[in-house]
């Protein structure tokens, strides 16, 4: 009870605590998916050597495989199906723009 009566007498600060903790989880959050360009950038040219092309639904899958092990646990909670598969996405979109401007990355360009 003395927890409410503080809250309310003090409602302005405690606002301001809850913004300035919702923004470094925020922050923290963000970080670690930046973390996570570098493992997907290989994953993605990984399956894209197995796999080769037109086999997207398959690679997509073995990239959420491999992955998993990877994400850090604080993410887990952050992270649904649709939202990794967009990561997975993105870091597809990114990895071929590499693989295009790479000739030593020729090999991995996809087919299709």
């Amino acid at each position: 009870m003395n927890l409410l009566h503080f809250l309310a007498a003090n409602w302005d600060s405690a606002a301001i605590v809850l913004a300035v903790l919702a923004a470094a989880i925020i922050l923290v959050v963000k970080r670690r998916f930046d973390l996570l360009q570098p493992i997907l950038f290989a994953l993605v040219t990984e399956a894209e050597r197995v796999y080769g092309g037109s086999t997207g639904v398959l690679k997509l899958a073995k990239v959420v495989e491999w992955l998993l092990p990877h994400i850090p646990a604080i993410l887990k909670p952050f992270i649904g199906k649709e939202r990794l598969e967009g990561i997975i996405s993105d870091a597809l979109e990114a990895a071929k723009l590499k693989w295009a401007g790479n000739p030593a990355l020729v090999p991995y360009e996809t087919k299709g």
